[in-house]
Order: structure tokens, then C-alpha cells, then sequence
């Protein structure tokens, strides 16, 4: 018996093209969302601690003991913090090799943009809060 070489008829095959190109196009669409704006225009509480002096350095949360990730001389990191409406205590420390000095204590608030700049050199070492 010779095989079938029946073929589609013209209008199932563009009834399940326009389904395809559909559901292409909806799958596009849904991957590429973007975020609410009001979630979009809701900032990170966090703070930057930024080492550009010639040493390390770091910054310790006074009361819940902890401590930001080490920024290299010349290089900044970002600490997430609970409540960017809060004021924290903070000490900011330099390390000389690998021996944590403290360079002084200060206040901070997390709202996204404040700064830690850590300056100068070991032997002189100091910090400022923008």
C-alpha cells in the first residue's frame, strides 16, 4: 500500500502559524517584564564603603556586630542594611596587612547614597561620611 502524501490544507496551516507567532510573541513579552514603578523606584537600603586611601578597609554595624565585606585600596563595596530610615552606628576599620585598626566611629542612615570613604595611610589613616 503506497504511503499517504496527504498534505495540510492552506487554512490549518496558517490558523496554527498565527497560534505560534502568538505564543512567541506573549512568551517575549512576559520574559521581558519590567518591574511595577513604584518597585522600581524603591531604593536598596544600603551603604558604600569606599578604600581610597593605600590600605583596606571595612566597616563594623555597632550594634548588631556586623561587618561589610573588605574594599581594596581603590575599590568600593555595597552593605545591605534592614531599614534605610534607621541611623547605625558604625566603626570603620583599616587593616595593615592583615592586623584591623580602628580608624574612628560615626553614624549612618543606609539610604542608598551615603558613602564611607576611607583615606589617607596607615600611618595616617582617617574616614569621612558623605
Amino acid at each position: 500500500m503506497p504511503a499517504s502524501t496527504a498534505s495540510w490544507p492552506l487554512p490549518v496551516l496558517s490558523v496554527l502559524s498565527l497560534l505560534v507567532i502568538a505564543g512567541s510573541v506573549g512568551w517575549a513579552e512576559a520574559t521581558n517584564a519590567q518591574p511595577p514603578a513604584a518597585a522600581a523606584e524603591t531604593a536598596e537600603a544600603s551603604f558604600t564603603v569606599c578604600a581610597e586611601g593605600d590600605y583596606p578597609a571595612y566597616v563594623l554595624l555597632t550594634e548588631t556586630k556586623t561587618q561589610t565585606a573588605t574594599a581594596q585600596p581603590g575599590a568600593c563595596v555595597t552593605h545591605t542594611i534592614a531599614d534605610a530610615g534607621t541611623a547605625y552606628a558604625i566603626e570603620v576599620y583599616g587593616l595593615d596587612g592583615t592586623t584591623p585598626f580602628e580608624i574612628g566611629e560615626d553614624e549612618i542612615g543606609g539610604d542608598g547614597t551615603e558613602q564611607v570613604k576611607v583615606i589617607g595611610t596607615v600611618e595616617a589613616p582617617d574616614y569621612a561620611v558623605e
